[in-house]
């Protein structure tokens, strides 16, 4: 099953399907996140809300962007980036190295909990950065592919926080 799942991530979606990709792949963070959110809940467990901006506090839209903008291109060189590097010198190790940054992804945004929802984001926007082409290196078709998703997603949460 391993390496099925190498040469799937192997396998490149055609750049005139990566906007298809990119939608799918803030559905399934929406849907992850839910059922992330439902099973913590469900054994009474409550999601730390961590260091993270309360969106509903930032004064606009506008203001929002100004806090997530840089924060996200921040994080996708912090934990996306090293992937490519994986990629290209080792990719039989991409697999572990999603998980452990995935991880890392979903602590800095709270505590344990947040591996649930936070860290399962983090597994969706490296398949994302590795389907569009970070496993052939392709720096600014993957970097440009995932960094749009990781917006768009918190554009989208934001939104929806912002309409309760």
């Amino acid at each position: 099953m391993y390496h099925r799942m190498n040469a799937w991530l192997e396998r490149e979606i055609v750049t005139k399907h990566v906007p298809y990709f990119v939608i799918l792949a803030i559905l399934c963070a929406f849907i992850a996140g839910a059922l992330g959110q439902t099973l913590l809940s469900l054994w009474g467990i409550q999601v730390s809300k961590g260091n993270v901006v309360d969106i509903r506090q930032a004064l606009s839209f506008w203001g929002f962007m100004d806090l997530m903008i840089p924060a996200i291109v921040l994080e996708e060189l912090i934990y996306r980036a090293p992937l490519m590097i994986v990629a290209y010198l080792d990719p039989p190790l991409i697999i572990p190295s999603i998980l452990i940054s995935s991880a890392l992804f979903g602590w800095a945004h709270g505590d344990w909990t947040n591996l649930f929802v936070q860290g399962i984001d983090g597994i969706i926007f490296s398949v994302v950065l590795l389907k569009c082409g970070g496993m052939h290196n392709k720096l600014v078709k993957s970097a440009l592919s995932v960094t749009m998703t990781h917006a768009l997603y918190n554009m989208s949460v934001w939104t929806l926080v912002t309409l309760r």
